[in-house]
């Protein structure tokens, strides 16, 4: 940015560190000298047929109106001046502000739009609240925000609130990219640079804020957006938005955070709350930064990253998504989602209730995260389409599956992930998806531990520790295939591993395969184990287990003792054979 605001601010006699207006203007003390425009008089005549009840002046000096009438004349009329509406509520229709070095104080303005014109560098406002009104007809504003900054330079806004714009036409009726400022409280457009401090924007008809063209730049401090018709704040075609210093997006009609084509949104300890669908969202090469922000009660997702090149980087975020009904406390919304090769890097999440935690659709989308802990959902990750890496997470208590990957083009790694009490499998790979886990734990899983199945689908493992699983630490089926290196399969209420059908195999070697419920390590129906080097003991019933078919079962420098039966059974035409 070529100018900070904030030095706007303080040129125009606001104090950016308290809030307060400096001695300068207190006292009516100098900040420019006077334009060559006027003569050098300080004054300008006004034109013939005009009032002149309020002179234009150069030199700065702060002026008090006592009626709409007064306003108006002192806006276009004066330059370098400090207006104050003592506290007054002036109405009018609509106006705009063309000179610089104005500030606005003190007071409420009823219009349907106000402009801020190019000129009209360096304009201030203070303690005001911009509100609707209908004169005119809520027809005539469809297309107008209620505020309209136009590539002015320098325009700050102190203790503002902008509220009711377009009220009285469906929130439905302002879609697209060009009717993105319609409805809106704010819209800053063509280049605009704004910094708004402590303001609010409510009950829009659009959106609260918007930033809109390239090179557009809006920085808030401390904001409130709510129940807006369409988003609180959207950032679209290469404008940016930063919010800092904490803020408050809530009960709007669609997203709280919105990054569209193009658009940047970069946010620090911003809250979403109750938004309709989104916590925050980008979408058409739309791009969100979120730090230490939370999205509490959300209807669709807390983060939604949609189509192509929209990316998003998420830093301490936090999701809260249960909701109580009828006494009960049950998982709604989803919290990260990317879909149609949209891309997302999460540095450390707590997501809690939510129907999907982790969400990734669609060929090409792509999400690397780390440090996230999920609990009470209903699905830790899930990859339908695109790829994920997940390295040093939990993934507690989901109440179906921790880890899913489905379809051809669907990959998940996962490094130093523990996966714990979830109702149903711990890992679930079909479809000829991918998984690749290292260094993780699975344990109490409501099913299997890790379940792979269908022909193209693979499972790699690798000092994975499969423990207590209700049903099989891991079951590969129908064509599937398993590539185990060391870790463990121990203490689960079924079989260790068991690979089952015709054209499925593993390759397992340095493994622990211990104090299963019932055998160790099977082959059934036609399907080919080759365990090197593992440690089979303690399994209620047998070792190893060949069943059925052309089932083959490879035991090669393999410690097999101290099963419940026997060391080894074979069945219906399958083998074992031991090295």
């Amino acid at each position: 940015m070529k100018d900070d605001p904030a030095s706007h601010c303080a040129a125009q006699g606001l104090n950016t560190e308290d809030g307060g207006p400096s001695p300068s203007v207190q006292r009516g003390g100098s900040r420019t000298p006077p334009r060559p425009d006027d003569g050098g008089s300080g004054h300008s005549r006004a034109p013939p047929g005009t009032h002149n009840d309020i002179p234009a002046h150069s030199s700065p000096r702060n002026v008090k109106v006592g009626s709409a009438y007064e306003f108006l004349a002192a806006l276009k009329r004066s330059r370098n001046t400090t207006i104050d509406l003592g506290g007054r509520t002036l109405s009018f229709v609509s106006s705009s502000v063309a000179n610089p070095d104005l500030t606005v104080l003190n007071g409420t303005l009823k219009c349907r739009s106000l402009v801020v014109e190019p000129s009209a560098t360096n304009f201030c406002c203070r303690n005001l609240i911009f509100q609707f009104s209908q004169v005119g007809g809520a027809e005539d504003a469809a297309a107008d925000p209620l505020v309209a900054v136009r590539g002015t330079q320098g325009v700050v806004l102190e203790a503002c609130k902008f509220g009711d714009c377009g009220q009285g036409r469906p929130a439905a009726s302002w879609a697209g990219d060009d009717a993105a400022c319609a409805g809106a409280g704010l819209c800053a457009s063509d280049g605009a640079m704004v910094l708004a401090m402590g303001c609010e924007f409510n009950r829009n008809a659009g959106a609260g804020l918007v930033a809109d063209g390239p090179k557009t730049v809006v920085i808030a401090h401390c904001l409130w957006s709510g129940n807006n018709g369409t988003s609180g704040v959207l950032a679209q075609r290469g404008a940016e938005v930063k919010l800092e210093r904490s803020g408050t997006c809530a009960g709007n009609r669609y997203v709280g955070m919105f990054a569209h084509g193009g658009g940047k949104i970069v946010a620090t300890r911003v809250v979403c709350n109750d938004n309709h669908n989104d916590g925050a969202m980008a979408a058409n090469g739309g791009s969100l930064t979120l730090d230490a922000c939370k999205m509490v009660a959300i209807s669709r997702s807390g983060v939604f990253v949609a189509e192509g090149s929209s990316k998003a980087t998420v830093t301490g975020l936090e999701i809260v998504a249960r909701s109580v009904r009828r006494g009960q406390t049950e998982p709604v919304g989803d919290g990260i989602v990317l879909r149609a090769g949209a891309s997302c890097r999460v540095r450390g999440a707590k997501i809690d209730g939510c129907l999907g935690a982790l969400t990734v659709f669609g060929a090409g989308s792509r999400l690397r995260a780390s440090d996230v802990v999920v609990t009470n959902s209903r699905q830790g990750l899930r990859v339908c389409g695109g790829t994920c890496a997940l390295k040093r997470s939990t993934l507690d208590g989901c109440a179906v599956t921790a880890i899913e990957a489905a379809e051809s083009d669907s990959s998940v790694t996962a490094v130093d992930v523990t996966v714990k009490s979830c109702g149903g499998r711990g890992v679930h790979v079909e479809r000829a998806a991918l998984a690749t886990l290292t260094k993780c734990v699975v344990e109490r899983a409501g099913a299997d531990g890790v379940f792979a199945d269908g022909v193209g689908t693979v499972v790699e493992m690798e000092d994975v520790a499969v423990t207590r699983s209700t049903s099989c630490g891991v079951l590969v089926l129908n064509g599937g295939r398993a590539h185990i290196q060391g870790g463990e399969c121990t203490d689960g209420a079924s079989f260790g591993v068991t690979v089952e059908g015709r054209g499925t195999a593993a390759k397992i070697s340095g493994m622990v395969c211990a104090r299963n419920a019932r055998s160790g390590l099977v082959a059934m129906d036609g399907a080919e184990v080759a365990a090197t080097k593992c440690s089979v003991e303690g399994n209620a019933k047998y070792g190893g287990v060949s069943w059925g078919g052309s089932s083959s079962l490879v035991l090669e420098d393999c410690k097999v003792v101290g099963n419940g039966e026997a060391a080894t059974f074979t069945c219906q035409g399958g083998t074992v054979t031991e090295r």
